[in-house]
């Protein structure tokens, strides 16, 4: 099998799932599209489980929803130490 992994879209992957359903040997279709039979497998199960639109969200998890707050309140802090470090610095003498 491939090292890396072609991106089918959700079209795609549809019909490669449907013919599997239809009868075709998984292990074929696998081969035929350089895919390991376990991706095809786990595309069937999120097929099955939830139609087309299920094939079509990502497998990853998303990120909690306070994440992003935490991003904001971290790029803030780092504005702002920067910030006064510049305007603690010594003027020119007069």
């Amino acid at each position: 099998m491939a090292s890396h992994h072609r991106l089918f879209s959700t079209e795609e992957k549809t019909k490669i799932v449907l013919r599997v359903l239809k009868g075709e040997n998984i292990h074929a279709v696998a081969t035929e599209l350089d895919v390991s039979v376990e991706r095809l497998a786990h595309w069937e199960s999120r097929f099955l489980e939830g139609g087309r639109e299920a094939l079509g969200k990502s497998t990853q998890r998303a990120l909690p929803r306070y994440f992003w707050h935490w991003v904001g309140l971290i790029v803030v802090l780092i504005l702002t130490v920067a910030l006064l470090s510049v305007l603690s610095r010594p003027g020119p003498e007069p």
